[in-house]
């Protein structure tokens, strides 16, 4: 296995469809190719328009406008589409890996390191954390990780058996999923707190009013107590 340098990268590399369909076995193909972002060891991925957050409430994908920031909160995890499109030599002899730019990770961005699979096509989805204290702003077409491709040293065999698409399903079918847990768990707190004190608030503005007997507050405490078991078997999330 041997790294790819820019020289390299050059002589693999197409830059439309057309060339792509043609060379397709033998051709690497990076729509929206940028020659800035052509490194000695690789090629600098850019910040697409489409991206996807983790929030209470989960949003399919998002859009930026030309040149619009997007802004990431301390905590905050956010998939970035790549501005690039990346179309693999189909003859399964080369791989690659994606890594962080190390003036992103600076700002306090998670490292970045996946795999690029021999027959991958499309844009890549790339998630990041912000890990910092403060918010970072990333750029539409900010380089903000690093594809470095690799000759590897004989031809896969299997198939990758990734699609963009079926990935981006996944994600949110996942974060979903993530996000209601975390509604459970908020639900089962309050009610697990605030709903067996509802007797014991009666009890006491009854109190007020009238002198209460021990077998009110031997009932109201019973109560009380059966109502947090009940909630605690019925809210549990775990």
């Amino acid at each position: 296995m041997a790294l790819l340098t820019d020289t390299s990268i050059r002589n693999l590399l197409v830059t439309t469809e057309e060339e792509w369909i043609q060379n397709q076995n033998e051709k690497l193909l990076i729509l929206g190719f940028d020659e800035e972002c052509l490194t000695p060891v690789g090629y600098d991925l850019r910040v697409g328009k489409r991206y996807l957050k983790m929030r209470y409430k989960l949003k399919e994908f998002e859009e930026l406008d030309e040149d619009e920031e997007l802004v990431i909160l301390p905590g905050e995890i956010v998939a970035i589409e790549t501005e690039e499109e990346i179309k693999m030599p189909q003859n399964k002899g080369y791989s690659g890996i994606l890594v962080s730019k190390v003036s992103i990770a600076e700002e306090g961005l998670s490292h970045i390191s996946t795999s690029l699979d021999p027959d991958y096509k499309g844009k890549m989805l790339i998630t990041v954390t912000n890990l910092s204290q403060r918010r970072i702003v990333l750029k539409t077409k900010q380089p903000f990780c690093t594809m470095i491709l690799f000759k590897n040293e004989t031809p896969a065999t299997k198939e990758c058996g990734k699609h963009p698409d079926g990935h981006i399903t996944k994600l949110i079918k996942k974060w979903r999923m993530i996000e209601k847990k975390r509604r459970r768990i908020l639900t089962f707190w309050i009610l697990k707190i605030f709903f067996p004190a509802i007797p014991l608030i009666w009890l006491f503005m009854n109190y007020l009013i009238k002198e209460v007997t021990g077998a009110e507050v031997a009932l109201f405490v019973a109560v009380s107590s059966f109502l947090f078991v009940i909630l605690d078997k019925a809210l549990r999330t775990e």
